[in-house]
C-alpha cells in the first residue's frame, strides 16, 4: 500500500492520474517473480476526476463554491481540447458551460490514462484504435463508476443524476473484458443483471478459485452480501456450485 501527495493539478495538468498511471505500470512491471513467472497481481486504480474541486481562485459564488472541475492538461484530452480550446471560464455560474466543457476534458482524461495504462501493461495492443486484448497477459478489467453524474454538469439535470434513483443516479457502467470474458470490443455481450460493488468479492474469489478459508467472513456477525457474477462473465460461479 503507498500513498502518493500531489501539487494542486491548476497549472500543470491533472497530474494525480499520471502519476497514478505511472506508479501503477512501474509497480506492476516490477512485481517479484516466483518459479520463474512473474507474481499474480491485483490492480486497483481509482482516481478523484471527475469530482469537483471546492476553489479555482474566484469568489463570485462563495470562497469554497464547489462548483469547478479539475484543470485537465490538452496532452490528455487531444479531443475534446480540439473541439472546445481552453474555453473554461472561472467566474460563471456552476451550471454553466464553462464547467460542462472541462468536465467533458476530465472524462476524456480518464480514457487517455486508463488506454495507456492497459497498453503499457501489456493488457491490450494499440491496433488501429481498437485496442484488442492479448490473450497472452491473462487479465481479466473490471471498469466501473462508483456513481453517477454531478447533477451540476448532467446533461439529465440534477432530477436524474447523482443521489437519484434514476439511470443516472445509482445506475452505472460497469465493463468487464479479458481472459475467459465473450464478447469483444467489435461485438459487446450486453447483461441486464444487477450488480452491486459488494458483489466483486465472490466474483472475483470465483474466478481466481479461492478456497472457503480464504472466503471467510473475518467480520463475525456481519456477513458479506454480496453474490458473484462470474457465470455471468464467461467463468463458473463456484460458490454458488457448492451450494
Amino acid at each position: 500500500m503507498a500513498t502518493i501527495c500531489d501539487d494542486e493539478p491548476l497549472q500543470i495538468g491533472d497530474e494525480h492520474m499520471v502519476d497514478a498511471y505511472r506508479w501503477a505500470v512501474n509497480t506492476v512491471n516490477n512485481r517479484p517473480w516466483v518459479e520463474g513467472q512473474p507474481m499474480p497481481y491485483a490492480l486497483f486504480f481509482h482516481t478523484i476526476t471527475p469530482h469537483r474541486r471546492h476553489d479555482d481562485g474566484d469568489t463570485t459564488y462563495g470562497q469554497n463554491n464547489g462548483f469547478h472541475w479539475w484543470r485537465v492538461d490538452e496532452q490528455l484530452c487531444p479531443i475534446s481540447w480540439d473541439r472546445f480550446g481552453q474555453r473554461y471560464i472561472p467566474d460563471v455560474a456552476p451550471n454553466s458551460g464553462g464547467n460542462v466543457i472541462r468536465f467533458i476534458q476530465n472524462v476524456e482524461a480518464i480514457d487517455t490514462v486508463i488506454s495507456d495504462l492497459l497498453i503499457d501493461l501489456a493488457v491490450v495492443e494499440d491496433v488501429e484504435n481498437e485496442w484488442p486484448y492479448r490473450s497472452t497477459s491473462n487479465t481479466i478489467v473490471f471498469f466501473l463508476g462508483d456513481n453517477g453524474t454531478d447533477g451540476k454538469v448532467s446533461s439529465h439535470g440534477l432530477t436524474r443524476a447523482k443521489n437519484s434513483t434514476f439511470e443516472g443516479g445509482i445506475r452505472v457502467p460497469l465493463f468487464v473484458m479479458g481472459e475467459g470474458v465473450p464478447g469483444n470490443t467489435q461485438n459487446p455481450i450486453e447483461d441486464t443483471r444487477l450488480i452491486n460493488h459488494v458483489d466483486f468479492f465472490d466474483t472475483i474469489a470465483d474466478i481466481v478459485g479461492a478456497s472457503p478459508s480464504e472466503r471467510d467472513n473475518e467480520y463475525g456477525d456481519f456477513p458479506r452480501r454480496g453474490a458473484s457474477f462470474a457465470c455471468n462473465i464467461g467463468w463458473s460461479d463456484r460458490a454458488g456450485a457448492d451450494q
